[in-house]
């Protein structure tokens, strides 16, 4: 493959947990379609330019990888065998640096430096058949090669984003059990929040989640400020990051918009405050300090998301107690809003109230759901 030569390639983003729909919606507005579902990944066909558009301006995929090939492999035999099929040395460069990493889960092969360590040897023999050297360098460019092994099915593909696409350059400071910004960017989505209704979150902690929604309101592309692995792949022209970069500026609105958050905690209020101005959304977003049932009800409609203390963040009964009487208090006092808590709380409904829809998700390694209530008419 020659130098700006890429193909049209075969790539799936990764999701959270029951977030491949807003991917999809995601990937539709950016007119490249997806040409298939599974759980956590959403694949779709496109060259280089449109991968471009899809590093800077998915909101909701944690990475999206370039698919190379899928096989059946219940043997390293197997497995060497078909990687060094794949003509390495059509998407490597003779210096490229090769890290190979590897997933393994209810397979016949289930070591993972054993998976790593055959695939390299195998993409190392592949290359010479291009290059016929002993040693590779491997001081240029970085090619991270992902093996995924499920029931002996094998994908083979690159990530083409080097980070996490989370990784937005705003959240720097830690703060107890955050929400991601692709996992609050997918809920928003999922709630139908589109920028243009009064947002709120009482329990906003260090921010995620008001920021992703002025990002949205905004039309701020995620990717807009970043680098992603692919652009320095062999065959890749840089310029399609330049221009979907250039688009994504062009993109950005300048509306009203009414976003507000609100914490307990003066501490998680500047801290949104920082995070906020790091993001370029500070003057966007009305910030409180209060107790979440305190909370401003700014209009008389418009969408609530928050994702309050619960489980294994709090971990007293009489913290629990306390939270659960701020969440039925905020729900009576936004009742004309659309409403949705995200909790970890196994009790939430008899503690609280019953909702009108529940989704289940992960956040982080903890189960929990997204509880709705719809608006009630006054």
């Amino acid at each position: 493959m020659g130098k700006g030569i890429v193909p049209f390639m075969r790539l799936f983003a990764t999701t959270p947990f029951s977030m491949e729909k807003p991917v999809c919606r995601e990937l539709m507005r950016l007119h490249l379609g997806y040409t298939d579902i599974r759980e956590g990944r959403v694949y779709f066909e496109s060259d280089g330019k449109g991968l471009a558009r899809a590093c800077v301006n998915l909101r909701g995929a944690d990475r999206i990888f370039w698919e190379l090939a899928s096989f059946d492999a219940r043997s390293f035999d197997e497995l060497f065998a078909q990687i060094v099929k794949i003509e390495w040395a059509n998407i490597i460069s003779q210096r490229g640096k090769i890290h190979v990493s590897a997933k393994c889960a209810r397979s016949k092969l289930m070591s993972v430096p054993d998976v790593q360590r055959i695939s390299k040897i195998a993409i190392i023999k592949a290359m010479r058949r291009r290059f016929p050297i002993d040693n590779f360098a491997e001081n240029g460019e970085e090619y991270p090669v992902e093996i995924h092994i499920s029931r002996d099915r094998v994908t083979v593909a690159l990530d083409c984003c080097g980070e996490s696409l989370h990784k937005r350059g705003y959240r720097v400071k830690t703060a107890p059990a955050p929400l991601r910004e692709t996992f609050a960017a997918g809920l928003l989505n999922l709630i139908g929040y589109k920028g243009t209704r009064p947002f709120v979150d009482p329990f906003c902690g260090s921010g995620t989640l008001p920021i992703e929604a002025a990002m949205i309101a905004l039309n701020i592309a995620p990717g807009m400020k970043r680098n992603f692995a692919c652009e320095r792949f062999c065959g890749f022209e840089s310029v399609y990051f330049e221009e979907a970069r250039r688009e994504a500026k062009k993109a950005v609105l300048d509306v009203p918009v009414k976003i507000f958050a609100s914490d307990i905690s003066k501490e998680m209020e500047e801290l949104t405050r920082f995070h906020a101005a790091r993001a370029g959304v500070e003057s966007y977003i009305t910030l409180r300090t209060c107790a979440a049932a305190e909370c401003m009800v700014p209009a008389s409609s418009g969408m609530l998301l928050t994702n309050p203390p619960y489980g294994q963040r709090l971990g007293k009964q009489k913290e629990m107690e306390q939270v659960s009487e701020q969440i039925r208090l905020l729900l009576l006092h936004f009742s004309g809003w659309d409403r949705a808590v995200l909790s970890g709380d196994k009790g939430f409904e008899q503690n609280v109230r019953r909702a009108d829809k529940i989704r289940r998700f992960y956040n982080g390694n903890i189960e929990c759901n997204l509880y709705s209530y719809f608006a009630q008419n006054q």
